[in-house]
């Protein structure tokens, strides 16, 4: 018997070292065995098991070897009978990992104070083998598990299942009983007894291992624990704990990441800003996150990612943990991990879920119904000083002319009652809601295949969505299909590659009309379904369109149901990407990844316009020239026929990357950790767009129609039926032929590296330097250098902690600051930007140059400077765990619109005007309130707290807030949040009925003029932006049933609310309610009717309708409580559908947008109103789905 001592023991084959040896462990093992015994492993000797493997016991010990400062004494060819052990990747207390790997084999381990494990064992008497068992081994999804070590109880004879998760074993007796166990499951043991078959499903012990949690930043995976800067990852069973029933994956992140906010409900928001990280910080830059999938930037639409395959989401929100990206991460980065394959048989996975949304509730909008609407059109009409219209070419409202027949006095005032009520008895939403609008339907189905083996793991997936919208004829349809796939070429070298190919097709008809654009009182369509003229905006009395129709011109009256009909709009989009990345392996400290990823997405847009269609039929009316013989229209410069827009557009992308990587300990012991990686990129985006039209177009032969658009555009040509009023015949040649390109390159050089000392002290940098062609060849603009440093102190592995290492398993300060940058999106530059088009005012036209950007040479870089403090903890066994984040978030040269300096011959022009600054707080909790075998519940919080302001802006004009467009948009102030609501003190109405205001002084008067306005008397509203934003998930298990729920809190924001007004383009109910007379100002804050022209106050109504719709009466807070989710899901038990295969099948019922309520008023949906304009939108509907997924 020989003894093996690994590190400081060494041995030789001699007789006589073997009996001094012996002699050394039997005196060594007396006292040992008496001092200590297994619990003696200090609570944070842990062990890191970077991914799922199968190694030997020797190989296990080499692994704790290599982590901590222990050494092993054992017998030579101790474990030469013993199975492989399965390790699951993850992180796992030391002597957890020997208990596992050792128990039921008959052997003992135990430490010394010198850290010395020792390792013996007991005999056994194994008696004659009789016969062989064997079966399966499964997960509880049904998955095979291979690795799985099966031995016979008090011996250490064993196997370990293979890749189908197969087992033969031979036994002794039938009392035998045996022992099933894996790293990360719960050991099992049964007793043979008659059984030559033993199946097994092994359950997941989620207390065995301490979870690894992995941060990817695109360029290489973290550690959560060495962390030094803000980062949040959530994984695929937190993503699938609802579903994305549209196949948008940012639905998922909703409330489920510190810091990312993400609200796509509200139409009203710029599309740019519906998905933030730690708030707002550009004008003109770049807005959105950089959206990274498995380590490459992409420009494809977020459809092209399918929910399904997504792995890992990884939030970087500081510099620290973004820099690494350069320009593009000011704005935060998020990082798509994909799904790869598993190592086994073919595993089938398919899911399907069927939803439907209701249409759209109408009473949100409030609007008054025809018989007040008639009230207040009648109103306004008597109390102006207009007449009939004596020209041909207006037809009035029906409203509208009785009241001009009352005033001529073909009419008595009963008479005109009467008929108002009768007008008054229809009322057309509901006609409106059937015609334009239904329930929407959404099928999604899925279905992926993975396994693999030694050399090669794949995972293939197709998804195909089939959605019909609210809107009538809306259909929609999506193909997703995705491919992963790893190769181990070598020990040297593995090649990973993966593929996306999307294909959408989106069909719809023209727009639908708003209801406030119709009137309510009048037919859309007759009996027959035929649609009917929209009398709201007609151009000519019905008997001079009947007049131009018997000439055989076209009916020129707008018909909202007919124009909506004859438009279609088809979308069909094709992208692809495709990425490479091989790996070099030099030594176990030192490798090389080669990469790069291609994207190409092309979009064809067919827009046609059929002849019927009000657009053709105005172009053809007012270009039709007159036969002089016969009087009728000849159709010689736009043919008859359809009108067809096809539109091309074409992204590509390319990314080239070459990186080394290094991770290595400095030191024999261990304690001097260094890894970091240095690298180089480029990245090329392409955008063009091509638009070109088809006239005459007659879509059953085929036959196309010739057309000369410069001589229309050049203005030569007059209208043939100018009696009719028809209207200049010219044609904008751009609305029907255009084309753009874009080409946006970067190159950049880049480096991060962690040093670790004792895995206590953490200390990060990173340096980047990206160059761009947006900013010239002069290195002195065109480099951007970017920087960030980090440190973080694991403060619960300190010495004076032990006595708190029972309950706190986690604490750990860390810190971080860092410069990033950003890039203009509009064409701006160091240089003079032309673009060429046709003067077609001059015949014969000439082409000719206009600039859309003036040479600016101090244009440059936007700088972001970011500063973090944050705290990670885990208390009880991590039941509790969370984060707390402090930032500031510095943007300088930040890139905007500013007035030009008239004499340069430019109005504006893009600049580096102002200074922005977002501070914050964000915290994630996650709670385990109750973990049973039958009952679990657990909890998960984010909050988001941001404050933005901006704290320098140039202004070049100082009365800009004294324009109406100021105060009715977002513009930005200096000293004010981004979106902030400038709003009159309203006063109230005078004696007259005309809005008031209260001015900075305390007086109150009306306002007569612009000049009248000073800014300090407007008051700060508040922004718009939820400055405060927060999730709380709550997932329940008990036995087969899971239940899932998320309520979000969107608050410290604002938004006006559209009071009711005469004057506007559709009143509200309660608008009947206006001042009429003197007193009433002491019962409404309705302003009068629009008074006649030179009333004496005219100017003061007309002024005050402005102080009356932009008054800080009518700005409420925003905030609102949404439930979003909630869902149940039942697990059907395996046993019931074994037999035909089926494992892992659930079944869930999901409701989406479940309840909304607004704290300050619960008759407004915050997600459905214009905040700077308060008009109400359709709020979004609950979408009931029921889903069904299996694995076979």
């Amino acid at each position: 018997m020989e003894i093996n001592s690994k590190r400081t023991f060494f041995y030789e084959r001699k007789k006589i070292t073997n009996f001094i040896m012996r002699t050394f462990m039997f005196l060594f093992c007396t006292t040992f065995f008496g001092l200590t015994n297994n619990d003696v492993f200090p609570q944070n000797s842990k062990v890191i098991i970077d991914k799922d493997k199968t190694i030997s016991i020797d190989q296990v010990f080499e692994l704790i070897q290599k982590q901590t400062d222990y050494t092993f004494i054992f017998q030579e060819d101790m474990f030469k009978d013993i199975p492989k052990v399965s390790l699951k990747k993850g992180t796992i207390k030391t002597g957890k990992l020997l208990q596992i790997c050792l128990s039921g084999h008959g052997f003992q381990f135990k430490l010394s104070p010198e850290n010395n494990i020792l390792i013996n064992k007991h005999k056994s008497n194994i008696k004659k083998i009789q016969q062989l068992v064997t079966g399966t081994i499964t997960d509880e999804s049904g998955s095979p598990l291979v690795g799985v070590t099966i031995i016979v109880k008090g011996t250490s004879k064993g196997v370990v299942s293979d890749f189908n998760g197969n087992y033969t074993i031979p036994i002794s007796n039938d009392k035998s009983i045996l022992v099933f166990s894996s790293l990360g499951y719960q050991t099992q043991e049964i007793e043979v007894g008659n059984q030559n078959t033993i199946n097994v499903t092994l359950i997941e012990a989620l207390n065995q291992l301490d979870d690894v949690i992995l941060v990817s930043t695109g360029y290489q995976n973290i550690e959560r624990e060495q962390l030094t800067g803000a980062a949040s990852v959530v994984t695929a069973k937190e993503i699938n704990q609802k579903t994305s029933v549209s196949g948008n994956f940012l639905e998922n992140l909703e409330g489920r990441l510190p810091g990312l906010v993400y609200n796509a409900r509200n139409p009203n928001i710029p599309e740019d800003e519906q998905l933030t990280i730690r708030g707002i910080s550009t004008f003109d830059g770049v807005k959105l996150p950089l959206i990274v999938i498995d380590g490459f930037p992409t420009e494809v639409n977020l459809n092209s990612i399918n929910p399904n395959t997504i792995a890992s989401v990884s939030v970087l929100r500081d510099a620290a943990a973004s820099t690494i990206y350069g320009a593009r991460a000011a704005n935060g980065v998020i990082v798509i991990e994909t799904k790869s394959g598993k190592k086994g048989k073919p595993v089938v996975t398919f899911r399907n879920t069927t939803s439907f949304q209701s249409s759209p509730k109408f009473s949100d909008l409030n609007y008054a119904k025809s018989a007040e609407y008639i009230d207040i059109e009648f109103a306004n009409e008597m109390n102006s000083t207009s007449s009939r219209p004596s020209a041909r070419f207006t037809q009035p409202t029906p409203a509208r002319a009785i009241a001009f027949d009352l005033k001529e006095g073909l009419i008595t005032e009963e008479q005109a009652n009467a008929s108002l009520a009768t007008l008054g008895n229809y009322y057309n939403l509901n006609e409106y809601k059937d015609l334009f609008y239904r329930t929407s339907m959404v099928n999604n189905f899925d279905l992926s295949m993975s396994g693999g083996g030694e050399n090669n793991l794949y995972r293939v997936g197709v998804n195909y969505i089939d959605y019909n919208g609210n809107e009538q004829f809306d259909e929609n349809k999506r193909l997703i299909a995705n491919l992963n796939s790893t190769y181990n070429i070598s020990d040297r070298f593995t090649l990973d590659v993966g593929a996306i190919y999307t294909n959408e097709i989106n069909n719809q008809r023209g727009n639908v009309p708003s209801y406030s654009s119709l009137l309510p009182y009048t037919r859309i369509v007759d009996d027959q379904g035929n649609s009917l003229p929209n009398y709201k905006s007609l151009r000519a009395t019905d008997d001079l369109n009947n007049e131009a129709i018997a000439l055989g011109l076209y009916d020129r009256r707008t018909k909202p149901y007919s124009d909506f009909l004859t438009e279609r709009n088809n979308n069909n989009r094709n992208a692809i990407r495709g990425q490479l990345k091989l790996n070099t392996k030099f030594t176990e400290w030192l490798n090389l990844d080669l990469g790069g990823a291609f994207e190409h997405d092309n979009e064809l847009s067919n827009q046609l316009y059929e002849e019927d269609n009000y657009l053709v039929r105005d172009l053809l009316n007012r270009s039709a020239q007159q036969d002089e013989s016969t009087g009728n229209p000849l159709f010689i410069h736009i043919p008859q026929g359809d009108i067809l827009k096809k539109t091309n557009y074409i992204t590509n992308a390319i990314t080239l990357r070459a990186q080394l990587n290094l991770n290595t300990y400095l030191d024999n012991k261990n304690k001097h950790q260094l890894s970091g990686i240095l690298g180089t990129e480029v990245r090329k985006t392409e955008t063009e767009s091509h638009l070109s039209s088809i006239f005459g177009y007659d879509g059953q032969s085929l036959l196309v129609g010739s057309v000369d658009l410069g001589l229309l555009e050049s203005r030569d040509v007059k209208s043939g039926f100018s009696t009719f009023g028809f209207g200049n015949p010219y044609v904008n040649t751009s609305d029907y032929f255009n084309e753009s390109f874009s080409d946006r390159r970067f190159r950049s050089y880049y480096s991060q590296m962690t040093y670790s000392f004792d895995t206590k002290y953490i200390l990060t940098g990173s340096v980047r330097l990206d160059q761009s062609n947006l900013f010239g060849t002069d290195p002195r603009y065109k480099n951007k250098p970017q920087w960030s440093v980090g440190a973080n102190w694991q403060l619960h592995k300190e010495r004076f902690m032990e006595r708190a290492s029972n309950w706190l398993n986690e604490f750990k300060l860390r810190a971080a600051y860092g410069l990033t940058g950003n890039v203009p999106q509009s064409n701006s530059g160091r240089f003079l930007i032309l673009r060429t088009t046709t003067n077609r005012f001059v015949s014969p036209s000439v082409p000719y140059n206009y600039i859309t950007s003036p040479v600016n040479e101090a244009i440059r870089w936007e700088n972001t400077t970011n500063l973090n403090l944050g705290i990670d903890f885990g208390l009880f066994n991590n039941r509790i765990s969370g984060t707390l984040d402090w930032y500031t978030k510095k943007t300088e040269d930040v890139l905007g619109s500013t007035l030009a300096d008239p004499t340069t011959g430019f109005s504006n022009y893009i600049a580096n005007t102002a200074k922005i600054e977002n501070k914050g707080l964000e915290l994630w909790l996650n709670a385990k309130i109750l973990e049973t075998d039958k009952f679990n519940w657990t909890s998960s919080l984010t909050a988001s707290f941001n404050t933005n302001k901006i704290l320098k802006v140039y202004e070049a004009n100082a009365n800009a807030y004294r324009s109406q467009y100021y105060i009715n948009s977002s513009s930005p102030y200096e000293g004010y949040a981004l979106n902030s609501l400038l709003s009159y003190r309203y006063a109230g109405l005078s004696e007259f009925g005309d809005p008031m205001r209260t001015r900075n002084d305390g007086s109150v008067s009306t306002m007569t003029s612009s000049d009248q306005i000073q800014f300090e008397d407007l008051v700060n509203s508040g922004t718009t932006t939820p400055k405060h934003v927060l999730g709380l998930s709550n997932q329940i298990s008990f036995g087969n049933f899971d239940f899932f729920a998320q309520v979000m809190f969107y608050g410290g924001h604002y938004t006006r609310v559209e009071a009711p007004n005469t004057r506007a383009s559709y009143p509200l109910v309660g608008t009947e309610n206006y001042w009429k007379q003197p007193g009433d100002e002491l019962i409404t804050d309705i302003p009068r009717i629009k008074p006649r022209f030179g009333d004496p106050n005219y100017s003061a109504s007309s002024f005050g309708n402005t102080i009356y719709t932009k008054a800080d009466r009518f700005v409420i807070k925003a905030d609102q409580i949404n439930i979003t989710d909630i869902n149940l899901t039942y697990r059907i038990p395996n046993r019931l559908l074994e037999r035909i295969k089926m494992l892992d099948t659930q079944l869930r019922f999901q409701v989406q947008n479940a309840f909304k309520f607004n704290l300050a008023d619960s008759s407004i949906d915050s997600d459905a109103i214009n905040p700077i304009t308060g008009v109400r939108g359709l709020s979004t509907q609950p979408i009931y789905s029921i889903s069904l997924s299996t694995q076979f």
